[in-house]
């Protein structure tokens, strides 16, 4: 955090960070001011043989303005009274007095009154400049204390959820001679497990940009390693689309809520098979699509009354015990859509979301 602060200065412009150094020199600053008036009193007098009688103050603008900038309001002010008794002496007649005839009184005085708005404007400019640096230096060093605890309170969530996972394992393996007790602990200790690997992803900073179609496969192929069932083949085909955090984190819950039952319930006699997830635009919606070769009949669209057949294939394809239909269903309608299951081309089940989620903020 305090490299971010100290870094803010070699952010500047390169003129105003010089002209902060030359300003804190003390000395160095009213010499360089000093040696500012020379410099124009000397052009001054070079082009003087060319320059008609009412140009005498055309060297000493550009002398107050550096001066001012680079070395502060004091060495402006000594850079401008210098200039205007030079140019009063010298270039206004009658030459080489202080008398004024005339309209040179009021050259002198319009030049003191340019000199004086020169030298407030562009020091309260300085001023203001140099204040916005220390703003942004301390935007910075909260942004980066922010950031810390952002990462903190994520990474306490995530390892929550990983304990309530190694609570229910224990519970699990406490139950081994009650299957369906087993199975339901199972079944919640998995999910926790996915909630964690899915709040890692989706809740690290430096990823919280990053498009759908790069989070979505690791996640799947990670589910699959975990659930054991490494002789699934999984292929995906994820259009990189814009989603804020909330519906990002919705689909991948559903895809891989989808994913975990289908590979559950449509393989159980089954060690190998395919698995596909599509997420494709729609005009201006988006459909995803989870796909498998398991075993799948032709069911109606959800929600619904399913019988027969129907419900068959729809427990098949979402949990046999209906938790699947109702969280996949919960998420679904979280992302504005409806769940709809069918029969997939060449055998199996396919699970078809449409929906139109909320955007990513700033995205077109």
């Amino acid at each position: 955090m305090p490299a971010d602060a100290t870094a803010a200065p070699s952010r500047l412009p390169p003129l105003l960070a010089l002209a902060s150094r030359v300003r804190s020199a003390g000395v160095l600053a009213h010499a360089l001011a000093l040696a500012l008036f020379g410099v124009a009193l000397g052009a001054r007098f070079a082009i003087n043989p060319w320059l008609d009688a009412g140009f005498p103050f055309l060297t000493f603008f550009p002398a107050i303005v550096l001066a001012t900038f680079f070395c502060g309001r004091g060495p402006g002010s000594v850079c401008g009274a210098l200039s205007v008794l030079s140019a009063w002496y010298w270039f206004i007649p009658p030459f080489g007095s202080f008398s004024l005839h005339g309209s040179g009184g009021l050259a002198v005085g319009f030049f003191v009154l340019i000199c004086i708005v020169d030298i407030l404007v562009i020091d309260l400019l300085i001023v203001v400049l140099n204040r916005q640096q220390q703003l942004q230096a301390q935007s910075d060093m909260l942004l980066a204390q922010r950031t810390v605890l952002f990462q903190e309170l994520q990474h306490r969530v995530a390892n929550n959820l990983m304990l309530m996972g190694a609570v229910l394992g224990e519970q699990e393996r406490r139950l081994s001679d009650i299957p369906q007790a087993r199975d339901a602990v199972a079944d919640a200790r998995r999910r926790f497990d996915m909630l964690s690997r899915l709040h890692r992803q989706l809740h690290d900073p430096e990823r919280l940009d990053a498009p759908i179609d790069q989070l979505l496969p690791g996640l799947c192929s990670d589910l699959l390693s975990g659930l054991g069932r490494s002789g699934l083949s999984l292929r995906m085909e994820v259009q990189s689309v814009p989603l804020a955090i909330e519906a990002k984190m919705n689909l991948c819950l559903l895809v891989m809520e989808l994913l975990t039952n289908a590979a559950k319930h449509a393989f159980q006699d089954r060690t190998e098979g395919g698995l596909w997830v599509s997420l494709a635009r729609d005009g201006d919606g988006l459909v995803l699509r989870v796909e498998d070769d398991g075993h799948g009949k032709s069911p109606p669209t959800l929600p619904g009354d399913l019988d027969g057949r129907a419900a068959a294939a729809a427990r098949t394809a979402l949990g046999a015990h209906g938790l699947g239909t109702r969280i996949a269903q919960g998420l679904a309608r979280a992302l504005r859509g409806e769940l709809s299951i069918g029969e997939r081309p060449g055998g199996g089940t396919s699970v078809q979301l449409r929906f139109r989620p909320p955007a990513a903020p700033g995205a077109a």
